[in-house]
């Protein structure tokens, strides 16, 4: 009689690796199914790296925004090219990086977290734009010609300042301590306006960008039950092969109710999987419809 109820625990193990595997592997089939990808705006971005410029013991007492964009404007006659206006919200985004380069101690066109940018900041500004330039620059500049001159110098930050598609400039200078010293930062951002295009939702982007998190936490899920379940099976078999070969029933038990745990520790991460389900059923209809803004916004603005 013991025999034959061991010889039935065994087909009761048995038949709970194939009902645990199969529950998984259909799950599995249906959420590791392929999402649409994002499609990308199609912005002009152009962020030549910082300019380190001279280091000494005096600097210029103060620079005018102003004069800076004079001196900028004066490169661009002598070149042939339409000067550049003055725009108060590219001059406010400039505001806004240099003195955040301060706040953060970085010098760079974004920041140790990951933004700031030029582009975000313009956005932010409620500035729609077709292109985009940030030129940056950090030094003991004695006045507003040597830090102009100093983006000239540079290839791609003359680039930024003669560039033809560019209409707009913004432009801030200010003076503050810089990691042991006392210095300028100056910030440079031309742009020129989008037509009258609507921008893709951008709380319908993060959104999509949640989700996704918690589509990739799902699969994450069902990797580890796949994990478990597998490592169960393998002890349920060695119990079993063991019960096989010597009979002994309480040394094939050790490897069962192991097997056992680790196949209730894979169905409960399929549980948990389960339950994020419903938040991520409408991913693919947000990517298709946040495609479709981009696609109609990339039209626009390439008219």
């Amino acid at each position: 009689m013991r025999l034959k109820i061991y010889i039935y625990q065994v087909f009761v193990i048995l038949g709970i690796v194939a009902i645990v595997s199969a529950g998984y592997f259909v799950l599995k089939r249906f959420y590791l199914k392929q999402l649409p990808s994002l499609l990308q705006i199609q912005e002009k971005i152009s962020i030549p790296g910082p300019l380190p410029g001279p280091q000494r013991p005096t600097r210029a007492e103060s620079l005018n925004p102003d004069e800076i964009i004079k001196w900028t404007n004066d490169y661009r006659k002598q070149n042939g090219l339409a000067v550049l206006s003055a725009n108060l919200k590219l001059s406010d985004a400039a505001q806004k990086k240099a003195s955040d380069m301060f706040a953060r101690q970085y010098f760079e066109h974004t920041s140790p977290q990951g933004d700031y940018s030029a582009a975000e900041l313009v956005k932010a500004e409620g500035y729609n734009y077709k292109a985009v330039g940030e030129n940056l620059a950090l030094g003991d500049f004695k006045d507003e010609k040597e830090l102009v001159d100093a983006w000239m110098q540079s290839p791609g930050h003359r680039a930024n300042i003669l560039n033809p598609s560019f209409k707009e400039i913004g432009v801030s200078a200010e003076l503050g301590q810089f990691k042991d010293r006392t210095t300028w930062i100056a910030v440079q951002i031309f742009a020129v306006s989008a037509p009258q295009c609507t921008y893709p939702s951008l709380s319908l982007k993060k959104e999509i960008e949640q989700k996704q998190a918690i589509y990739e936490q799902i699969n994450k899920l069902y990797q580890e039950a796949s994990d478990l379940i597998e490592q169960g099976n393998a002890k349920i078999q060695q119990g079993n092969e063991i019960y096989r070969e010597t009979g002994d029933a309480e040394q094939a038990e050790i490897y069962w109710t192991e097997g056992k745990k680790l196949q209730k520790q894979g169905k409960d991460k399929i549980d948990e999987a389960k339950s994020l389900e419903d938040s991520v059923a409408n991913l693919p209809l947000l990517i298709n419809q946040y495609n479709k803004q981009v696609q109609n916004y990339n039209q626009c603005i390439a008219k």
